[in-house]
């Protein structure tokens, strides 16, 4: 499937920004630009050749916009930060540009979750998630796949914080033998 470029930039802006708020936590505060300096240039320089009838600048604005990226008010370019519905976009972009392989062991990944009715938007981008990843619904609430996507489940899991709502297990399949005697 192929992926928009919006979707692209946003996946690559998102990993950027994780990258930061890791260095951040180690150093202290900076902006993009003295911390990922090339990187952003990079992502500019690749736009650029991409969209030559449009500025990077009129870009940014489109993306805020669309209400994918913000811009704290008194700050610069430099610190772009991701809406929830910019993060969304991202992982939807990323998902779809993969094709899932099956895991390697052989083994299920099976996803149970109860998100409550408060929250039935974000159930609802949970099962987008599901989908777009190849999980095959088994029944309601319970999901499994043979691809290798246990990394990004977790992600999806971890970014939009619903570990007390989602449990995530690995499964083996086995052969029930006809052999085998029940003693009663």
């Amino acid at each position: 499937m192929k992926i928009q470029f919006t979707e692209k930039f946003l996946w690559q802006l998102y990993e950027i920004v994780e990258d930061i708020a890791r260095f951040r936590s180690t150093i202290g505060p900076r902006s993009l630009y003295e911390v990922l300096s090339p990187e952003l240039r990079d992502l500019q320089r690749s736009y650029s050749e991409k969209k030559r009838r449009q500025s990077f600048s009129q870009f940014i604005s489109y993306l805020k916009r669309q209400g994918y990226i913000r811009v704290p008010r008194g700050f610069g370019i430099e610190y772009l930060q991701l809406t929830a519905k910019g993060k969304k976009k991202a992982f939807e972009g990323n998902l779809k540009s993969k094709h899932w392989v099956p895991r390697p062991d052989g083994k299920m990944i099976m996803v149970i979750y109860d998100i409550p009715e408060n929250q039935k938007p974000l159930r609802q981008i949970f099962r987008e998630f599901l989908i777009s990843m190849d999980y095959t619904i088994l029944q309601k609430s319970v999901w499994i796949s043979y691809k290798d996507v246990l990394r990004e489940t977790e992600r999806i899991i971890y970014e939009y914080k619903l570990e007390p709502y989602v449990k995530v297990f690995v499964l083996e399949k086995i052969e029930v033998r006809k052999s085998v005697t029940v003693q009663r």
